[in-house]
């Protein structure tokens, strides 16, 4: 059985927004950062749907100090992608961020609770060294 399973719900120009299931159940919401293809009004994550294994290290982030996180492997081109707190699209450069509920704040989408989902999340996690993660759109 797949440990995370990240159901994707909106493409939007303010973030790309999906569900998070821990162990088939959904307990998160999440965003990732919304890319431009170029195409017409086309936006993209960095993480591709499909199978990836998350590992648990020791991160930091631009503005932040060292702190537990996982990392989603195995994505071409791309490392450093975490799951960690934030709010709005310019908080993730392709990483996912978790919170409890999606709200408006100043007419943007954006995930809510996030310190709080994170600590939540790392508490389910309970230190496994790897993770499995099925992304779905």
């Amino acid at each position: 059985m797949t440990d995370l399973v990240l159901k994707r719900l909106a493409y939007r120009s303010d973030g790309i927004f999906s569900a998070l299931l821990l162990d088939g159940a959904p307990r998160f919401v999440t965003l990732e950062h919304a890319f431009p293809l170029g195409i017409g009004d086309s936006l993209l994550p960095v993480i591709p749907p499909g199978e990836f294994e998350c590992k648990r290290g020791v991160h930091q982030l631009a503005h932040s100090g060292p702190f537990q996180t996982y990392e989603v492997t195995g994505v071409a081109g791309h490392s450093g992608l975490l799951f960690h707190w934030g709010n709005v699209n310019a908080d993730s450069d392709g990483c996912v961020l978790l919170g409890l509920q999606f709200g408006f704040v100043g007419g943007v989408l954006q995930v809510l609770n996030s310190r709080l989902a994170f600590q939540q999340f790392m508490d389910w996690a309970n230190n496994r060294e790897s993770l499995s993660l099925t992304v779905q759109t």
